[in-house]
């Protein structure tokens, strides 16, 4: 099993190039369903910034954007794109042991664009969003669909994930799945209601499965 931080930091350069080559369109969904409940001069953190394809319609838009990502590779090619006010690297895996490096009800807005499905276990990132996010704040973020109602795991192929050429790509990582009435389950508890109906979409092709793969995505309100 591969050190996913370690993948990230050797495809960094490569990575916007793979995400068009795959047809990444997650980026452009997800702010399609958020724009209209943001506003320039707002503060936005994009949790696992990456190199701010998820950030860059927001910062087009006049928002103040904040990044935190594990792959300090990715996080200097974000620096390059001067899309940010500021940048840090953060292993959300780490929530529970640390906090986010920002104070209580700071930002407005917090998006996570094909982060979530690395993790097992969103219920600690919740309170952690709670935590920072100003009352009435949103919170856009994706997962991978499942049919269950909790959370299920697979293996995935770095050729799957990013196509790249600079790594094996017969590497595997786990990939997990929640289900719906999970994150309405985890919404619940941490006070957020639904300014959307999820919204589910065509991620990208699995060649290993042969079969699509699809994400849901959220908009939540504190």
């Amino acid at each position: 099993m591969a050190n996913l931080i370690s993948l990230y930091n050797k495809i960094a350069g490569e990575y916007d190039k793979n995400g068009k080559r795959g047809s990444w369109y997650s980026p452009q969904v997800l702010f399609g369903l958020h724009f209209p409940f943001v506003n320039p001069k707002d503060k936005l953190l994009d949790m696992g910034i990456g190199t701010g394809l998820s950030s860059k319609p927001y910062h087009k838009l006049g928002l103040e954007i904040y990044g935190v990502d594990a792959s300090k590779g990715m996080i200097e090619v974000c620096k390059e794109k001067e899309l940010t006010k500021n940048l840090q690297v953060f292993d959300l895996k780490n929530i529970g042991q640390k906090q986010l490096p920002y104070p209580n009800n700071y930002f407005n807005h917090i998006v996570s664009n094909g982060v979530l499905c690395f993790l097992r276990d969103l219920d600690l990132v919740f309170k952690e969003v709670e935590r920072v996010l100003m009352n009435r704040g949103t919170f856009a973020f994706t997962v991978e669909s499942s049919e269950k109602e909790d959370v299920s795991s697979r293996l995935i192929t770095v050729e799957e994930a990013w196509g790249s050429t600079n790594l094996d790509s017969k590497i595997e990582f786990p990939i997990f799945s929640h289900g719906r009435k999970y994150i309405e389950k985890l919404a619940k508890s941490q006070g957020f209601c639904f300014l959307i109906n999820p919204l589910k979409f065509h991620a990208y092709y699995s060649p290993s499965e042969e079969k699509n793969v699809y994400f849901d995505a959220y908009i939540l309100k504190r």
